[in-house]
């Protein structure tokens, strides 16, 4: 029997085009809402998820996570009050996170985009998950198709309403997984009523580290000398990673791969303590059991100090790579196979892209202006030239640009080329935030904070804070955590 009326919250709602379609219902968007869109459950299963969503909803987890996680945030109704879905944030414009860490699919979908931009968006992938851990659920089944990548580098998590969670009085199982991303102590393990813990997302989550920082390999798809058939699932449940340094793992990785020594000791070691085994060492029988794996927040500062060495390659101004690594990996690759990963096609577009922005910017359009400056600061595409980012990012904030202002405020900040000047930075960034800039509310509040060009005030940095917390920020939740 088709459903011919919708309510959310009472109010009656028209379905617009459906969005996509999965084995428990349909996701459609709602007319006149660009903002919003629904799941529609199929009639069978939308009595055994009620009481789950229900209880999502009532702990406000859309909320606690932000923008960066797509959770239920209002039941749907049909005309007799009976539960049919929920709406949620729609999410359009964004890619399938394979997208980018498959070599030949980022040609296409980010030909602009090299090393530095992987290194990125992993972290803010690792953020959402984090985000989630924090608000109390366990995802389960993370996996390639529900993590969705905009142009930007920004990262949603989709198909929340499968997360696990515990309402005090039942545990509402995560129910499904993907071979590739299962723990080894889960691997042939029925998941319908297993219980899953953030140590087994952390394993999911490293396996996902692990394809974008190597270009789509998966780190236990090597080759076993003494089983060269094995199939992947096995290799997974005998801690076989082929990158390993580890003498007793017997697993080689394929040719042409990123090796584990190419990047810094501390991401080394979280991968072998994420993919390996505890108690007398690898494949002692009776005692194989994993580590506790590093966690989201622990991969996030140790991407962060890995993105801030990353080095340009002499040869090739489109490679970047760890500074851990003596050569770059890339044109190592390149010379073995023939095979550029971040080529010239890529190298291509950017110029080209670089031209049209400049003609943009010249014409005083405030967002290419603000692009500008940004590349010239960071050196994406042009040699660094502070004097240069300075001048594209004046004429933006001029215009009318708030991530311009922002921008200028860090300049400041920091002192990058133009000397530092923290009372500047602050009004730079009181400006930003006149003109709702998130991250200005942030800086401001951690300015406060620690008292940097004014007097510390935790009354004014809470206020800061707060504004940018209210608006999805994590790291402004997690200092305001520290606070209290």
């Amino acid at each position: 029997m088709t459903v011919s009326a919708y309510y959310l919250n009472g109010r009656p709602i028209e379905l617009g085009a459906k969005l996509g379609s999965g084995g428990e219902g349909d996701v459609y968007e709602i007319k006149n809402d660009p903002k919003v869109a629904v799941k529609i459950y199929k009639k069978d299963k939308a009595e055994s998820r009620a009481s789950k969503i229900r209880f999502m909803i009532q702990q406000r987890l859309a909320e606690k996570a932000g923008k960066m996680v797509a959770f239920p945030q209002a039941i749907i109704t049909d005309s007799k009050g009976d539960f049919c879905g929920f709406s949620m944030q729609k999410v359009l414009g964004y890619f399938p996170v394979h997208e980018l860490y498959s070599p030949k699919s980022r040609r296409l979908k980010f030909p602009q985009q090299d090393y530095r931009f992987l290194v990125h968006t992993t972290q803010n992938i690792i953020r959402a998950i984090a985000n989630v851990h924090r608000a109390g659920c366990v995802i389960g089944d993370i996996n390639h198709s529900g993590i969705l990548i905009s142009k930007e580098g920004l990262a949603v998590l989709i198909d929340t309403d499968s997360f696990q969670i515990n309402d005090g009085r039942k545990i509402y199982n995560c129910q499904v997984g993907v071979e590739e991303y299962t723990a080894p102590e889960l691997q042939g393990h029925s998941l319908t009523k297993t219980l899953r813990t953030e140590n087994h997302d952390c394993f999911a989550l490293a396996i996902l580290i692990f394809y974008l920082l190597g270009m789509g390999r998966h780190p236990f798809a090597g080759t076993d000398p003494d089983d060269p058939n094995k199939e992947l699932g096995h290799q997974i449940r005998d801690y076989q990673f082929s990158y390993s340094l580890q003498h007793s793992v017997t697993n080689h990785p394929p040719k042409a791969s990123v090796l584990l020594k190419d990047f810094p000791i501390e991401i080394r070691r979280y991968f072998e303590q994420a993919f390996g085994a505890r108690k007398g060492g690898y494949f002692r029988k009776k005692t194989l059991l994993p580590f506790q794996r590093p966690t989201a927040l622990q991969w996030v500062e140790a991407l962060g100090e890995m993105q801030r060495t990353l080095k340009q390659c002499r040869s090739n101004p489109q490679h970047y790579y760890p500074e851990a690594s003596h050569s770059c990996p890339w044109c190592r690759i390149r010379k073995e196979t023939g095979v550029d990963y971040f080529g010239t096609n890529a190298q291509q577009q950017k110029q080209n892209n670089l031209i049209s922005l400049k003609q943009a910017a010249q014409a005083h359009n405030p967002q290419a202006a603000c692009a500008l400056g940004l590349r010239y600061f960071e050196g994406i595409g042009v040699s660094k030239d502070y004097q240069e980012a300075f001048r594209w990012l004046q004429q933006a904030e001029k215009h009318g640009s708030s991530e311009a202002c922002f921008n200028l405020g860090v300049i400041f900040y920091q002192g990058h080329g133009i000397g530092k000047n923290l009372d500047i930075a602050r009004k730079y960034f009181e400006k930003a935030v006149m003109m709702g800039d998130v991250d200005a509310n942030y800086n401001l509040g951690v300015m406060y904070y620690n008292g940097e060009g004014v007097s510390r005030n935790l009354a004014t940095a809470s206020k800061y804070l707060k504004k940018a917390a209210m608006k999805g920020h994590h790291l402004a939740k997690g200092l305001l955590d520290a606070m209290a």
